[in-house]
């Protein structure tokens, strides 16, 4: 369909899997790009999830055809990967804090991959509602823990 032979395509590619790499490297960089202060996952997640929620929804349909499959479960990784990426190449000092790398990866796994999972059994709008209610209280127990 691309109307190219196979030796144009092995000049440019290793092969498949490099080139469906390369796009899901390319889409999610282009998804996080998007948002602007990765501050934000730091200092207010229930923002962060709000902006990550619009972010996925609008690469939804091309990230749902990048990891499908087996490639499913790469999801919320990769997100981790390139969020922290654009964190720390505008924060360098924060890479080697630890409270600011498990908070990451939490909100990340935890909260992001509850939203994927979930949104494809309920309404999205719904399970983003319960999702920024638990936001709530953990920003709530967080305020009140500090001295």
């Amino acid at each position: 369909m691309a109307e190219i032979s196979k030796a144009t395509f092995y000049l440019h590619y290793k092969d498949v899997y490099y080139l469906s790499d390369q796009l899901q490297q390319d889409t999610l960089h282009r998804m996080i790009s998007g948002i602007d202060d990765p501050l934000i996952f730091i200092n207010d997640p229930l923002t962060a999830h709000k902006e990550l929620q619009l972010a996925f929804e609008s690469y939804r349909s091309l990230l749902n055809i990048l990891f499908s499959g087996s490639q499913e479960v790469l999801l919320p990784l990769c997100i981790e990967h390139e969020l922290k990426s654009a964190l720390f190449q505008s924060k360098p000092e924060l890479q080697n804090d630890i409270q600011v790398n498990v908070r990451l990866s939490f909100l990340l796994m935890g909260v992001f991959h509850a939203y994927i999972q979930n949104s494809k059994l309920f309404n999205p709008e719904d399970v983003s509602s319960a999702l920024e209610e638990l936001l709530s209280l953990y920003a709530n127990d967080q305020n009140h823990e500090k001295p």
